[in-house]
């Protein structure tokens, strides 16, 4: 069997479980025998890169035993392109879930954004050390909603109409043409800082200005995302987190970061995404809070009376006392920390992804 691998991502995976391959996607092209292609999603799509990869997929596609392609970003353009490309001989691995499955292909999850930000916080308990999650705080919620999205125009109009500044944190950087230092946040212990130089406490501040929160940026010695940054001040002022993800639609659930930091924080959630995310948050052996809330809004597909229903529990949470609440959620805040931190994600995957590659060898 011959293998080919796409990218440095592939390759690196394919160095982890011992496989040899080859670069030269003409080389392998053009190679007889049986042949495995390993691809890996790129991001962004546009700007010719999704064409290339569609592209390669096309070319090869009939000359290879399996293809075997991997998701770290889950968009539209990529579950598009499952769609388009649901067929016997290829492999997903997903940063998520389908909430509908292809009838062809296979997949199996990669929880590549997930991972990677708990392993950061392996390396460096000291952040997590300074947290207090079960401390009653002068705010409710911390409300950080990035980058503009339409879901996120729907939080950020709602809560600046119902008036929630004063009870919550909440920041939203409106603007993509604006350096992230630009915008105006209404967190008072952003006040301090007229200049606003960085965002979180401990980050070295970039020679650049930044455009978009998924740049890198030097924390703990390391870089690292700056949506991976546990904001320690803003949590250690509110109680709660909303978690507003990178997306919102009904059929696919794409797990970043944005859930990864609360759970590692101990801290409750309540999540703007698309439908059934918390029932595949259920599926990753994760638990939620519908012992607390009401989480029925997960099963509701209109994203407006969805939202709303969000609210309602939010405005619920605001009015009530937080020790109670704390008390309610430490068992499940407990264990999702530990099941983040202490479940061999990569293990699985690459033992997953070894015997479906060596197993094909082998028959042939």
């Amino acid at each position: 069997m011959i293998f080919y691998a796409d990218t440095d991502v592939c390759q690196h995976h394919l160095e982890k479980i011992g496989i040899d391959f080859t670069r030269d996607f003409e080389q392998f092209a053009q190679l007889p025998g049986p042949k495995t292609a390993v691809f890996h999603v790129p991001f962004p799509w546009e700007g010719g890169y999704g064409d290339l990869f569609s592209g390669r997929v096309e070319r090869v596609y009939d000359q290879c035993e399996q293809v075997v392609v991997l998701c770290s970003e889950l968009h539209n353009r990529t579950y598009d392109f499952i769609k388009r490309w649901d067929r016997p001989k290829i492999t997903y691995f997903l940063s998520g879930y389908l909430n509908r499955r292809p009838e062809h292909s296979r997949v199996y999850i990669w929880f590549d954004w997930l991972v990677r930000t708990r392993d950061f916080y392996l390396r460096h308990p000291e952040v997590l050390d300074q947290l207090a999650p079960y401390t009653v705080k002068p705010k409710s919620f911390d409300i950080l909603l990035g980058q503009p999205r339409t879901h996120r125009d729907m939080i950020y109009s709602h809560s600046t109409e119902q008036g929630w500044q004063d009870l919550n944190i909440i920041t939203y950087m409106r603007d993509f043409s604006q350096g992230l230092y630009d915008h105006d946040f209404n967190d008072v212990s952003f006040q301090e800082r007229p200049t606003t130089e960085w965002l979180w406490d401990g980050v070295s501040p970039p020679k650049d200005p930044l455009h978009f929160t998924i740049e890198s940026v030097e924390f703990c010695g390391e870089q690292i995302s700056l949506s991976q940054i546990i904001p320690v001040g803003i949590y250690n002022q509110t109680a709660y987190t909303v978690v507003a993800e990178t997306n919102f639609m009904n059929s696919y659930t794409f797990f970043t970061e944005k859930i990864a930091k609360p759970m590692l924080a101990r801290r409750l959630f309540v999540v703007f995404s698309g439908q059934h995310y918390l029932r595949n948050l259920h599926n990753a052996g994760f638990r939620t809070f519908d012992s607390v809330i009401d989480e029925s809004y997960d099963e509701e597909p209109d994203i407006t009376k969805r939202y709303q229903m969000i609210y309602e529990q939010m405005q619920y949470l605001m009015q009530e006392p937080q020790n109670k609440i704390f008390e309610e959620i430490k068992n499940i805040t407990e264990y999702n920390y530990h099941h983040l931190l202490e479940t061999q994600w990569m293990s699985e995957y690459f033992r997953v992804l070894k015997s479906l590659l060596l197993d094909h060898t082998r028959q042939n």
